[in-house]
């Protein structure tokens, strides 16, 4: 019997994958991950209603759609990853991030305007140009450690 809880942790897998694949590996797909469940434990909904939203508060007016081959060691990786993103007890790669997007591909002018340039969230964590953002810039580096595990200068993925 397939489980509700199992049911989620596929939908954030597949969203993982598809969205963090550009980036080689898994830990990109995993930090992907790790922001849509920062959504979930802020309230914006269960797993599936955030992914269902994401397009709306994403930067780029498409957001890609790719099925994983099963045998995809990257995708292998990520499955024995999810539970402990789902739950909580994995490090979380986007270092509190809620909102995430491509530096070479924001085509919203929202995006820009509110999450960019108003000063109400700040770069968090980075790989390349996929880049997360936290709200709060106002956090010293010391409450930013505290809370995330890690002062915002750092890179949450080394290369």
């Amino acid at each position: 019997m397939l489980r509700q809880d199992d049911w989620q942790k596929a939908i954030l897998v597949n969203f993982g994958y598809a969205n963090g694949k550009e980036w080689g590996g898994h830990l990109a797909s995993c930090a992907i991950m790790s922001c849509m469940m920062n959504r979930v434990r802020l309230g914006w909904g269960s797993v599936s209603e955030v992914i269902a939203s994401a397009p709306k508060y994403a930067a780029e007016e498409a957001l890609p759609v790719i099925m994983p081959s099963i045998w995809d060691q990257n995708f292998i990786r990520i499955l024995t990853e999810v539970e402990g993103i789902y739950d909580g007890s994995a490090k979380d790669l986007s270092c509190g991030g809620i909102y995430f997007c491509d530096l070479r591909r924001i085509e919203r002018p929202w995006f820009l305007d509110e999450i960019i340039r108003s000063g109400n969230y700040a770069p968090v964590a980075n790989m390349n140009s996929l880049t997360f953002y936290a709200p709060g810039q106002n956090l010293s580096a010391k409450e930013h450690a505290a809370k995330y595990g890690r002062e915002r200068t750092e890179y949450a993925f080394s290369l």
